[in-house]
């Protein structure tokens, strides 16, 4: 899964739109924007400002490895649980 895809995936699991992300995070809208289409490669600063927004997926994020004992796991780890709960 390419960095682009992991950004939509955390962005549908979370219902957040991209003027929220760029709100929340102090960086250009358009900066997420080309990020996501892939017209630009994902910058240190972007990996920390994900990294403070969304703690829980640093690691899947940067390596794609779910540490759950850890409390590090991917958007669908969440989702899974989210329904689970609802059930």
């Amino acid at each position: 899964m390419k960095e682009s895809e992991r950004l939509k995936l955390i962005l549908d699991v979370e219902n957040i739109t991209m003027k929220e992300l760029a709100e929340k995070t102090g960086t250009k809208r358009l900066r997420w924007s080309h990020l996501k289409q892939e017209k630009a490669k994902l910058r240190a600063e972007d990996g920390e400002a994900l990294k403070i927004m969304f703690p829980e997926y640093q690691v899947w994020f940067m390596t794609k490895i779910e540490i759950p004992e850890y409390g590090h796991i991917s958007p669908l780890t969440k989702l899974q649980e989210r329904v689970k709960k609802e059930s």
